[in-house]
């Protein structure tokens, strides 16, 4: 994101950016102009598909809360904003305008859910405010760097640690960190759906919850003081949304998460996890307004968290939400620890 700098170019001022890569290579003494005619034609005709491709993926998006594929092109709004302003670049220096002011409206249809998290979210706390540092790791299964995430939490510390995707082996080598954290409650699978939480101070009324009716899914809540406010941890893990069929178990397991939250109404919520869904799909718009929630990395930025192994197609799909009485005052993401997803550590504190 480009900050401070006014435009110089007259006119509107997104076509005058788009226009700049022009004006340097002008400056050098070659033009879109100077370019043999075929070269030209094959320019603008690669930048209209480029457009209507642009068009195709933004109205597909549009449908997301009907259709699974649909869905999935609503995750990549980084990816699909970089991509409409290179277009609008183009046609920039193309010297096509219609085609500069379409790419340029459907970059801001992909950044506009963007912007709250990226803007400051406002005053900052009064110093001394209790708060509590929570590390949230999705490990996967079959990852064997098990001192990979031993010295992530020995070297982050955080009070409460947050783990999907533990298997027996899993929770085996993390054995050591018994004596840091004594206060734990584990359910470890072998396929990609166990899950565990770790506390370095007392936790009440831990249990493990069913996300799906048959009990094949499950969540963990657990609840604990924050100074003088009192607060229900809970640490989720929905099925990948991959098929039509996963799509719909996602989505009804995230509407039991919801109505289990919504219980404990008279204490503030902290909800950790990998909720295989991203900020700016419908239905994880539907599921925090349910669930009266909001993200914890709101006016902190953009935390790409998957698939740690293709850095240009990462989306944020790890998360920490809070409720209204509480707030993310840090969040910061780790290195890789040899899992697909990358570490999320944050601080919350009360309002």
């Amino acid at each position: 994101m480009m900050r401070g700098s006014p435009s110089e170019t007259r006119g509107d001022p997104l076509v005058g950016f788009a226009l700049c890569p022009l004006n340097r290579i002008s400056n050098t003494g070659v033009s879109v102009a100077q370019m043999p005619r075929r070269i030209r034609f094959a320019l603008r005709l690669l930048a209209i598909i480029c457009v209507f491709g642009f068009a195709l993926f933004t109205t597909i998006a549009a449908f997301g809360r009907f259709h699974w594929a649909a869905e999935l092109l609503t995750h990549f709004r980084v990816q699909a904003t970089a991509a409409g302003i290179l277009i609008a670049v183009v046609c920039g220096m193309l010297r096509m305008r219609v085609g500069t002011i379409v790419a340029c409206v459907l970059v801001a249809v992909h950044a506009y859910p963007l912007l709250p998290y990226l803007l400051p979210m406002g005053p900052t706390l009064a110093p001394g405010n209790p708060q509590v540092r929570l590390l949230q790791i999705n490990v996967h299964t079959a990852n064997r760097d098990h001192q990979a995430v031993l010295r992530a939490i020995t070297d982050t510390a955080p009070d409460i640690v947050g783990l999907v995707e533990v298997s027996e082996r899993w929770l085996t080598a993390l054995a050591p960190l018994h004596g840091r954290y004594p206060y734990r409650i584990e359910h470890p699978r072998g396929d990609n759906f166990g899950i565990a939480l770790f506390s370095r101070f007392p936790i009440e009324n831990l249990q493990l919850r069913p996300l799906q009716p048959d009990g094949s899914i499950l969540m963990i809540t657990g609840d604990f003081s924050l100074g003088s406010v009192p607060v229900t941890i809970a640490v989720a893990h929905p099925v990948p949304p991959v098929s039509g069929r996963y799509w719909a178990h996602r989505n009804s397991q995230l509407d039991q998460l919801s109505k289990i939250l919504r219980q404990f109404d008279d204490r503030e919520i902290i909800l950790l996890g990998d909720l295989n869904t991203t900020p700016w799909s419908p239905t994880y718009h539907r599921f925090e307004q349910s669930a009266d929630l909001k993200n914890g990395a709101r006016g902190l930025g953009l935390f790409l968290t998957w698939p740690s192994s293709l850095p240009l197609l990462m989306i944020p799909i790890d998360h920490c939400l809070v409720s209204s009485g509480l707030r993310v005052t840090s969040f910061e993401v780790g290195s890789p620890l040899g899992s697909d997803h990358l570490p999320v550590l944050v601080a919350v504190a009360p309002q």
